[in-house]
């Protein structure tokens, strides 16, 4: 007769081969833990882009742009240049509800103090004419070699995808209908086509932008709200799969002994029926 699991796996040797397993159990599963917190890895502190760091403390001019540096507080004190201002469309304004809100953007050209370009997004307005007035605010102050170097404050982005020039003469934007008849209206912030606009010479330029936190430029736009991504993880496959090899040999451990005593339990039933066969003279 075969006897049961719980009566050969009490016996001391299989409880002191469970301690072993379990202990190799959970040496494994303590490797596929470490191995799992090492497959998602994160691009970008939680804490960092809300830290107000100077911009040249990340990056410079001619510099490419670089994914950890995208919604990152930054300052520069800066010197505003606008002979050209910028109505950017396609743009969506944040709400409170957590909804967004279709409209444009008023941008221009400004120097850093060693002579440096870099483009700020100024102000949100959903309307297109809002915008427009905007820039021909901006565009009508004093000369810009009368301007003083201010600190600037806003999130640094990454430049768009160049599309196409949405300026000429009664130009539909996309939104509302609208129509303006500025050259310097576009459908998304691409710095290098914004450059062209500025110099037709090669100038020493900011890879990104900055969309200001406050710009005050004018009573039309409104401070831009976007959403931000706080983190970016990656996954690792390689360190992913190692946790799954992991946990397969801790579930193993435990099979093992169980495989074990199974076969002790056939064991001792196939002993005692050759003493039966043994005792009858079979």
């Amino acid at each position: 007769m075969r006897p049961s699991f719980l009566r050969v796996a009490t016996k001391p040797k299989w409880i002191g081969a469970l301690v072993l397993a379990l202990a190799a159990a959970a040496l494994f599963a303590a490797l596929g833990q470490w191995q799992l917190s090492r497959s998602i890895r994160v691009t970008s502190e939680p804490t960092t882009v809300d830290v107000v760091t100077p911009l040249t403390d990340i990056t410079s001019h001619g510099q490419p742009f670089m994914t950890n540096q995208a919604d990152r507080r930054v300052s520069l004190a800066v010197k505003l240049k606008t002979e050209h201002c910028f109505v950017i469309a396609n743009r969506r304004q944040l709400q409170s509800d957590g909804n967004t809100q279709a409209g444009y953007w008023a941008m221009t050209d400004s120097v850093d103090t060693l002579g440096a370009h870099l483009f700020l997004a100024h102000g949100f307005t959903p309307n297109a004419a809002s915008a427009k007035l905007a820039c021909e605010g901006l565009m009508a102050h004093s000369p810009d070699t009368d301007k003083a170097f201010m600190l600037i404050v806003g999130r640094y982005e990454p430049s768009e995808e160049a599309l196409k020039q949405v300026g000429g003469s009664s130009v539909t934007t996309g939104v509302g209908g609208e129509t303006w008849g500025t050259t310097n209206a576009f459908d998304s912030v691409a710095v290098p086509q914004l450059i062209n606009v500025v110099s037709e010479k090669p100038i020493a330029t900011y890879a990104g932008f900055v969309i200001m936190q406050s710009s005050g430029a004018s009573a039309l736009i409104e401070p831009i709200k976007i959403g931000i991504k706080k983190t970016d993880s990656q996954l690792n496959l390689l360190n992913a799969f190692y946790f799954i090899e992991w946990t397969l040999f801790a579930g193993f451990a435990v099979f093992l002994w169980w495989r074990l005593v199974q076969d002790e339990r056939d064991r001792a039933a196939r002993d005692e029926a050759s003493e039966v066969l043994t005792d009858s003279g079979i």
